[in-house]
């Protein structure tokens, strides 16, 4: 499932009683009474469309680099038909299409090309309009209609005819003499004829459908007297994420560039909390520091850094926050700039006895770490870490102290060298509250700096990745270590990285989506990747950051333009199933209708437990254990052993686990 916030509009058309607009958050239909965005999920395959048209053959939908879907209205859902101008990596202009008969015009930044709708193939492109160059005189706009083609490129239309019937064997489409200057202008402003709107009004809007007026952000409708605003998409309040993090006690929350948070409850996302009241956010900062500020604590609080000007700690739900921390609330934090107070952090997270957070400032002569109780207590342990700016942080307890890991940086930017900083330090509860005596190691061994860092629990290792590198700090060998191998990834750039309750690494990429990381035959020495990506499910191929949800098995992850849930049954955690505290085993739908419901689930199932289905003779049915059981659900699609679906009837199913015996009974209804 996918969540977006669809803007700006880079196309628009009538649908039924509404709208179909082309975003940078997907496909919006928009009426009266549904309001509705279309993901990769729904056949799209990516997130962001610069076009949309319709034929008697279609509604067709383009993506920002040219992907072609079709909608199928029965199915309610897209299908890609080619992905071919994809290899070419440059944009369609916003609008930049028109349909005529079978063939799909199509305008590029620096090309123009003609799509057979018939063969699902491109015909032709062509990189001139006359003697003009597309590729430094772009075009702006294009029209098609009856047996011409207009397109404005700077502020002159150009025509041409065409036979669209046999445009296959159109050899001269590069003829520079059939183009003609025209003074005929299909592109004029389409709401110069509106009656009692305001002339700033009339100037942004681009397309007049109907009684809709749409701009790149905004949709009205105008009843000819009086304009309502009909734009606010209430699915998904934030315009940009860059990180999310799922809660210990369920829920996720996203921040966005712009200093905005939202708490999601499982249901519904809360509206756009922003806590400054000068609307400032971290902005670049937090692509190209790569921020890691979202940190959360069992109690439900959460909280967040905005770049230069302090933290805030937020209670449950995302109310507005209980309480700010700045450089200029007489804290020991640091400034890092001299002649005014200025904070800066790159990571937070939470303190190992759940007591706060723990946090470090950028100073000249070295970070600073920062220790924030749950009541706004601050205690600092100043300049002493190897490098003016810190990557991200991870802090475990072992033996009653405190290890700290702190990614140090040599500058704000993700490509300068860097390292590990791992610090003991006593608890502030026995150290008079005080952060301090603390003794430090440094480690390198990666050419750029750390960018995320997750610690595997079951393993007790911990994981790092940079931009280009991914390994684990052994502790034995006192080092960083990359693995020798891993099996079907290479050329990504990371953002982001969390693990499992199974070990396996999750780690976001800036161009590949996403992948898991498996241990091969459970040696950290060599991993096989899996590819999580827009074709299976992501919004977008773009990860900014993402966390794993182990207790129900969900992967989140966050794009420049929405947020990913992504859910796997191998993703969650078992280890507490079928024991005292565990809740009961689950078995629906109950009864099982194979030609209706795809599956039939037993669930909260011990993953080393053995799962036998028989008849109401008693005979053996199938038998389920291992990879079958992977996060404590079995999900059997009603086949017997041979195969074939097995016939109506009551079923029993016996869950085994040593000396534990678990059993129930289905019906199974054909």
């Amino acid at each position: 499932m996918s969540y977006s916030n669809p803007f700006p509009i880079r196309s628009a058309i009538a649908y039924q009683d509404g709208l179909l607009l082309a975003t940078d958050g997907g496909i919006r239909y928009i009426s009266p009474s549904v309001d509705k965005v279309y993901h990769s999920k729904d056949g799209l395959e990516t997130s962001s469309f610069y076009g949309i048209e319709q034929s008697d053959l279609g509604i067709y939908g383009v993506s920002e680099y040219g992907l072609i879907a079709v909608f199928n209205p029965s199915e309610d859902r897209f299908k890609v038909i080619n992905r071919s101008a994809l290899s070419n990596k440059v944009r369609l202009i916003p609008d930049g299409i028109s349909i005529v008969q079978n063939i799909i015009v199509l305008a590029f930044e620096d090309r123009l090309s003609f799509f057979d709708i018939q063969s699902s193939a491109f015909l032709w492109t062509i990189n001139k309009i006359g003697h003009l160059p597309l590729s430094s005189s772009p075009i702006k706009k294009l029209h098609a209609q009856g047996d011409s083609l207009y397109v404005l490129i700077d502020d002159q239309v150009y025509s041409r005819a065409i036979n669209w019937e046999n445009l296959k064997n159109a050899l001269d489409l590069s003829n520079p003499t059939l183009w003609q200057k025209t003074e005929v202008d299909y592109f004029q402003n389409p709401s110069t004829s509106l009656a009692n709107i305001d002339e700033v009004t009339k100037s942004k809007i681009q397309w007049v459908i109907g009684n809709y007026l749409v701009s790149d952000n905004f949709v009205y409708y105008y009843d000819g007297t009086n304009i309502t605003d009909i734009s606010i998409h209430h699915q998904f309040p934030l315009s940009d994420t860059y990180e999310i993090l799922a809660l210990p006690s369920g829920g996720v929350v996203a921040a966005s560039t712009d200093g905005s948070t939202s708490y999601y409850n499982g249901e519904n996302w809360s509206i756009s909390i922003h806590p400054h009241p000068y609307g400032v956010g971290s902005g670049l900062s937090a692509y190209q520091g790569r921020m890691k500020t979202l940190s959360a604590l069992d109690q439900w609080k959460f909280s967040y850094h905005i770049w230069g000007f302090g933290y805030y700690i937020y209670p449950k739900g995302g109310e507005p926050h209980e309480f700010e921390v700045n450089a200029g609330g007489n804290h020991c934090l640091d400034s890092y700039l001299t002649e005014t107070p200025y904070t800066v952090s790159t990571a937070i997270t939470a303190a190992p006895d759940g007591s706060g957070f723990l946090t470090a400032t950028a100073h000249s002569n070295g970070y600073s770490l920062i220790y924030i109780s749950n009541d706004g207590e601050i205690q600092c342990a100043k300049q002493v870490g190897t490098t003016p700016f810190t990557g991200p942080m991870y802090a475990r307890e072992d033996n009653g102290l405190w290890i700290i890991y702190v990614a140090s940086r040599q500058g704000s930017l993700v490509a300068v060298e860097g390292g590990l900083d791992v610090f003991t330090f006593k608890p502030p509860r026995s150290n008079g509250g005080e952060l301090s005596g603390g003794t430090l190691k440094s480690y390198k061994g990666f050419s750029s700096t750390l960018v995320d860092m997750a610690y595997d629990k079951k393993e007790k290792a911990l994981w790092v990745v940079s931009i280009s590198n991914i390994g684990y700090f052994d502790e034995e060998k006192d080092t960083l270590v990359t693995p020798t191998a891993i099996k079907g990834l290479r050329g990504a750039e990371y953002t982001s990285l969390d693990i499992d309750s199974h070990s396996n690494l999750w780690v976001g990429t800036a161009t590949q989506g996403a992948y898991r990381l498996s241990p091969y035959r459970g040696s950290y020495d060599t991993l096989t990747a899996l590819s999580i990506n827009s074709k299976n499910g992501l919004f977008s191929d773009e990860v900014n950051d993402l966390s794993v949800d182990s207790e129900r098995g969900i992967l989140w992850a966050s794009h420049n333009k929405g947020v990913t849930k992504y859910t796997r049954k191998d993703l969650r955690n078992a280890d507490k199933f079928m024991t005292d505290s565990a809740e009961a085993i689950k078995a629906y739908p109950i009864p099982f209708r194979p030609h209706i419901h795809s599956v039939f689930n037993i669930d909260n199932i011990a993953e080393n437990s053995v799962v036998s289905i028989y008849n109401r003779g008693g005979t053996l049915i199938k038998s389920f254990k291992g990879n079958a059981l992977l996060g404590g659900k079995l999900q059997w699609n009603g086949l017997g052993k041979d195969g074939k679906l097995v016939a109506p009837g009551v079923y029993y199913y016996v869950v085994r686990r040593s000396s534990t015996t678990k059993k129930g009974k289905f019906i199974i209804i054909h």
